[in-house]
């Protein structure tokens, strides 16, 4: 075999040996970047059981952060209507079966406690395992703080049009409205 020959022949098995380095170096790139998978999401209306024509929606229906949410009719403009983002850890990751009520107004906001308990639940920015965002089932219709536990639930302090929504240590006092079908 001529020089020639084997010269060529050496190179074309560097090119092989390389492109497939490259192509091995490229597939672990993308799997390090590669995206998580997304949460499961559906469209539900969060509303009060026992008054199933009142639903949890945003004052003045101002999609942004810090707004206070009310109780309005369900019938008035697709009222009450949120997406429902399950698969989310919270409680200090001790609950699987965590969620969140995303605005489909504005995505980027949830329906979130505030600091302090026994105030006005608020459109905030959706966050995920133990967040003042995610909740959770208590069971009988209740849901509770996925941030603060048991010791704090979803509630209304009345019904109609305008009736403000909190988040309260449970049992919530007699007089206020908690449990939820959504």
């Amino acid at each position: 075999m001529s020089s020639l020959g084997m010269s060529f022949g050496r190179t074309r098995s560097l090119r092989i040996a390389l492109l497939g380095s490259l192509l091995l170096l490229g597939a672990a790139v993308a799997g390090t970047v590669a995206p998580s998978p997304a949460k499961a999401a559906t469209t539900v209306q969060l509303k009060l059981t026992n008054a199933p024509t009142n639903c949890v929606d945003v004052t003045n229906n101002d999609h942004v952060s810090g707004e206070t949410l009310n109780l309005w009719n369900c019938s008035t403009g697709g009222s009450g209507t949120w997406n429902l983002i399950t698969g989310i850890d919270c409680i200090e990751k001790t609950h699987t079966n965590c969620f969140e009520f995303q605005d489909p107004h504005n995505t980027k906001l949830c329906i979130g406690t505030p600091i302090d308990s026994d105030d006005y639940l608020i459109l905030q920015t959706c966050g995920g395992t133990d967040s003042t965002t995610s909740w959770y089932p208590e069971g009988s219709g209740h849901i509770g703080s996925g941030a603060y536990g048991a010791s704090h639930t979803m509630a209304s302090y009345g019904i109609g049009n305008g009736a403000p929504m909190a988040e309260m240590i449970a049992p919530v006092p007699f007089g206020y409205w908690w449990t939820w079908s959504y």
